[in-house]
């Protein structure tokens, strides 16, 4: 992590991980390894709330880790054994979950 800061010049660094891949102690481990943010908590089959939020929050087992939660991942959408949606359908789903966000005050 502190590399990745030393070459952006940057002293938040978050991260995501590829296919959302997490387990609990997750949260834990990237906190004490100095990441400001993490962008883990989703779906890879569907869209969603998957923490039943659409705001940051704090992760349990972590002191100043913040999580900013994914509700929208391209491969739930598109493939094949995910959603399947074309892209005008996948276009609805979107825009429904920026609406809904917009009626939760969130934007």
């Amino acid at each position: 992590m502190s590399r990745i800061a030393e070459l952006t010049g940057g002293s938040q660094v978050g991260i995501r991980m590829h296919w959302l891949l997490h387990n609990a102690n997750t949260a834990s481990a990237l906190d004490q390894s100095g990441y400001a943010y993490d962008s883990t908590a989703g779906y890879n089959e569907t869209v969603g709330y998957l923490s039943g939020t659409t705001q940051v929050f704090s992760s349990l087992g972590a002191k100043t880790l913040l999580e900013l939660p994914l509700h929208i991942q391209d491969g739930a959408l598109f493939y094949p054994n995910r959603l399947d949606l074309s892209e005008p359908q996948a276009e609805e789903r979107c825009k429904d979950m920026i609406r809904n966000a917009g009626n939760s005050g969130v934007c």
